[in-house]
């Protein structure tokens, strides 16, 4: 058993220096980038990857398609050389989100909080712009809501994209999809996973921040902003949530020596 774990970590490693060896051969990555990779930098990659290739696009066209994304996770030192004379970072990402919320709140008033997530306030990462120096990365949000009447994400868009004197990055705010507060309040007492392990934006603590309060109807309490965050860190510092982590790569690596790359 013991020889047949060896031969399959040695498959696994084989495939993924493959891959990387061939960022570096288009152009996408440096030899230094990936020599300093970190192992979450290469997971998230391989995540990524597996994900786009499984809704049937190819490698090359991920590759193709989404260099700059994958110069962003791996931290390369192009865009650090390209956006050198660039400020913006994960607090002007969030000052600016602030902005935002309060306005939205004026508009929308079952909005309770946005969850921020992804590489824009990821601090292993580097934030994309464009030719022009304009924030291209996308700012990532999830809109905790307590509908008193329902809630439309196509109003609560509409209603984001008439925000534009606060800055050009609004343009760039991205919400999918929302949750109830009363769920994730409740999600995140438990420290536990969540159904299926970890939630889309989990991966990393360090790129999650709340924006907002929480009330608690069960037990009538207000959380406060640096409250809900404490909750956040605690929860995706826990056991359970490492456990889950592990599961997630363990699936990463099946999925490759399944051959599904």
């Amino acid at each position: 058993m013991l020889d047949e774990d060896r031969e399959l970590t040695k498959r696994y490693d084989e495939i993924v220096n493959s891959l990387l060896n061939g960022l570096v051969k288009k152009g996408i990555l440096s030899q230094e980038d990936v020599e300093n990779a970190a192992p979450e930098q290469i997971e998230e990659f391989l995540d990524r990857l597996l994900g786009f290739v499984g809704s049937s696009k190819g490698i090359d066209f991920y590759e193709f398609k989404k260099r700059d994304t994958i110069r962003s996770i791996f931290a390369s030192s192009q865009l650090k050389q390209e956006n050198a004379n660039c400020s913006i970072g994960r607090p002007e990402v969030l000052n600016i989100v602030k902005d935002v919320f309060e306005q939205i709140k004026e508009k929308r008033p079952e909005v309770k909080g946005f969850l921020v997530f992804g590489s824009s306030i990821d601090p292993k990462k580097i934030a994309r712009f464009n030719d022009k120096f304009k924030f291209k990365s996308d700012i990532d949000i999830l809109p905790i809501v307590q509908p008193a009447g329902g809630f439309d994400l196509m109003a609560f868009d509409k209603a984001l994209r008439e925000i534009t004197e606060i800055s050009f990055l609004v343009k760039q705010i991205k919400a999918s999809f929302m949750l109830i507060e009363n769920l994730f309040l409740e999600k995140i007492l438990s420290n536990r996973p969540w159904e299926g392990g970890m939630p889309f934006w989990a991966n990393e603590p360090k790129a999650v921040y709340y924006i907002g309060s929480l009330f608690d109807e069960k037990n009538n309490k207000n959380y406060t902003e640096q409250e809900v965050n404490e909750l956040l860190q605690k929860q995706l510092h826990s056991t359970a949530y490492k456990t889950a982590k592990l599961v997630m790569l363990e699936n990463i690596r099946e999925k490759i020596l399944q051959g599904q790359l």
